[in-house]
């Protein structure tokens, strides 16, 4: 590609990717949609690369050439604006892209508005965290919808406050978001931005794995067909717990305190991308089925990412792997096409939030 060229995209009916210089280093997103008509997409000034990711139903469907302007070929822009070039080094508000508007040709609710994301290693773009801009799906996602991000995401974080024993939770006992000797907790980062230039619009979590990961018995002892544990059984737990010792009842006690001081909070959850683990198949089955649950019993809206990846380990068919090497890290690819999937499965998400 040539910098500042005008290009036909063709044959394609949508297609997403990325923008790289010519040392591969990524740019901005690229999504268009333009069903079966040609359209002309301008290359940025810097850009030597462009990246298409295609289903394979599309396979061999794109062709790029130069433009020779002619009239009765309309030209778009992509629908998504460019995520921040500067890496992020540590949780911090951002001026959101002035582009948003004018790149997607429309606002969206969120346009000029602050996302809280608070959450684990995985939203905050580990092990690349230095570059969230680029390999955080939470930061592009929010930056697609015109909003700057305030990430809270913490590699080794929950939101527990002890195992469910009451014993400790090793090197994460000071990564919890419920407790106030956490550098990251629910009152810094949480209820004293209320009332500030800070106060975000919406709240996100996405926490789950490492909280399992830590114990999983709570997970265990939640009944979906009871879920809030009519009887008082033994050795289960209801959807409705305030025990910070389990991560239903510490999800559940801090939007408590988040609600009681600002009630008209909007809160959202994110649940994790697949049932599957890489060596182990339906490891996550009972975490998603207890976010899912959350969703259900707040009734906020839930991104159930787990249903939109198509990433599986099972019958022998191990897709993980592929897209997330480390086992459990998307951004420990070595190009950004996990975290691209990602990035859109959360922007379609923040766009249709109601």
């Amino acid at each position: 590609m040539a910098g500042g060229t005008n290009y036909i995209i063709s044959q394609g009916i949508d297609y997403q990717g990325g923008e790289y210089d010519s040392q591969m280093k990524f740019l901005k997103d690229i999504r268009m949609k333009h069903g079966n008509r040609n359209v002309v997409y301008k290359v940025s000034a810097d850009a030597a690369f462009i990246k298409i990711n295609i289903s394979n139903d599309d396979a061999g469907r794109y062709i790029a050439q130069e433009s020779d302007f002619k009239k009765d070929t309309p030209t778009e822009s992509p629908s998504t604006p460019s995520p921040s070039k500067k890496p992020v080094e540590s949780p911090s508000a951002k001026v959101p892209p002035k582009s948003a508007e004018v790149v997607s040709g429309i606002g969206t609710q969120w346009t000029g508005k602050k996302i809280a994301w608070y959450g684990t290693s995985i939203p905050a773009g580990y092990p690349k965290q230095n570059q969230r801009s680029v390999w955080s799906y939470a930061e592009r996602a929010a930056a697609n919808v015109g909003a700057s991000i305030q990430n809270y995401c913490v590699p080794n974080g929950v939101i527990r406050e002890f195992k469910s024993d009451g014993s400790s939770l090793g090197r994460r006992d000071d990564l919890s978001l419920t407790k106030t000797t956490s550098a990251v907790n629910y009152t810094n980062s949480m209820l004293l931005l209320t009332g500030t230039a800070s106060e975000p619009d919406l709240y996100v979590f996405d926490y789950g794995v490492n909280d399992a990961d830590a114990d999983n018995l709570d997970f265990s002892q939640f009944d979906p067909l009871n879920p809030y544990n009519t009887g008082d059984l033994p050795n289960k737990i209801s959807i409705a717990s305030r025990d910070r010792k389990t991560y239903i009842g510490a999800q559940n006690w801090i939007i408590d305190q988040l609600l009681k001081d600002k009630p008209n909070a909007r809160i959202a959850f994110v649940t994790h991308f697949s049932k599957d683990a890489y060596n182990q198949s339906k490891k996550w089955e009972e975490l998603i089925r207890v976010q899912n649950a959350l969703g259900e019993y707040w009734n906020f809206p839930t991104c159930k990412v787990y249903s939109k990846t198509g990433w599986i380990n099972r019958d022998g068919n191990n897709t993980i792997k592929g897209f997330a090497p480390d086992g459990i890290h998307p951004a420990s690819a070595s190009t950004t096409q996990s975290v691209d999937i990602l990035t859109v499965i959360l922007t379609d998400f923040l766009k249709g939030f109601e």
